[in-house]
C-alpha cells in the first residue's frame, strides 16, 4: 500500500480528517508522535538525511464517497453478490441501499434459475428404454 492510501484507510477507520504516515508507513494522528517514530526509524537504519512524516488531509487522499448514481451503476453491472456486498459496504444512501438489495436479489434468482436448470434430468431420470 502507497502512504496515501494508507493515509485513506486510518482516517476512514478513524473518523479524524488528517493523519502523518511516517516513511515505514505507520500512521499517526498526532504529528509530535509521528516525528518521534519517525527519528526512531532514522535512528535505526542509520541515515543521514532526515525524513519528515508526510501529512495527509480528507481532501489529498480523496476519502469522500462515489456519487450514488456512479456506485449503482457498478452495483448494477456487478455479476456476483459478493461484488455488490463489497461494492454497497458500509453506504447508508437509501438509494444505494435499494440498489443493492435489488441486485443481490435478481442475481439470487439469475443463480438459483441456473442451479435447477443444470440439475433437471426431466421427469425419466436418465432411463433408457
Amino acid at each position: 500500500m502507497t502512504k496515501k492510501e494508507i493515509a485513506a484507510e486510518v482516517m476512514k477507520s478513524l473518523g479524524v480528517d488528517q493523519v502523518w504516515v511516517t516513511s515505514d508507513k505507520q500512521a499517526f494522528t498526532n504529528e509530535h508522535s509521528a516525528h518521534n517514530h519517525q527519528k526512531e526509524v532514522l535512528n535505526k537504519r542509520s541515515l543521514l538525511d532526515e525524513e519528515l512524516p508526510e501529512k495527509f488531509t480528507s481532501e489529498t487522499t480523496e476519502v469522500t464517497k462515489k456519487k450514488a448514481a456512479e456506485l449503482i451503476d457498478e452495483i448494477n453491472a456487478a455479476e456476483t453478490v459478493e461484488e455488490v456486498e463489497a461494492l454497497a459496504e458500509g453506504d447508508t444512501r437509501a438509494t444505494v441501499v435499494k440498489a443493492a438489495a435489488e441486485r443481490v436479489s435478481a442475481l439470487s434468482l439469475k443463480k438459483s434459475g441456473s442451479d435447477t436448470a443444470e440439475g433437471d434430468t426431466g421427469t425419466e431420470g436418465g432411463k433408457e428404454d
